[in-house]
């Protein structure tokens, strides 16, 4: 089959709500596109200002808790994402701060 240049062009529609994504993360050949997807995700909803954790991640998803558990571990495990708990003086979590970069360099 022969290709017709004109049926390989796009349409984009604009859109008023836009995140600028990374080309670091759209390229990262060492991230599969499951962990891209989320370190997107999580980057849309920092620059929007919203609140994550890992309850509101698997509600806006079809992916299980597995799934998504996996991802964030590979995001980590490559330094794109790190996850900090800070704890009450009696051990209880009081806190957690997710932190991303698109450099990779949080290990």
């Amino acid at each position: 089959m022969v290709w017709n240049s004109e049926a390989l062009k796009m349409i984009i529609r604009k859109i008023d709500s836009v995140t600028n994504v990374p080309n670091q993360i759209i390229n990262a050949d060492n991230l599969s596109f499951k962990a891209r997807g989320i370190f997107v995700y999580l980057w849309a909803q920092v620059k929007n200002g919203g609140e994550q954790d890992f309850k509101k991640l698997v509600q806006h998803t079809p992916e299980g808790t597995t799934s998504i558990r996996s991802g964030l571990k590979e995001l980590e495990n490559k330094g794109y994402l790190k996850r900090d708990k800070k704890r009450y003086t009696n051990g209880q979590y009081k806190e957690s701060f997710w932190i991303l970069s698109e450099y990779g360099d949080l290990k």
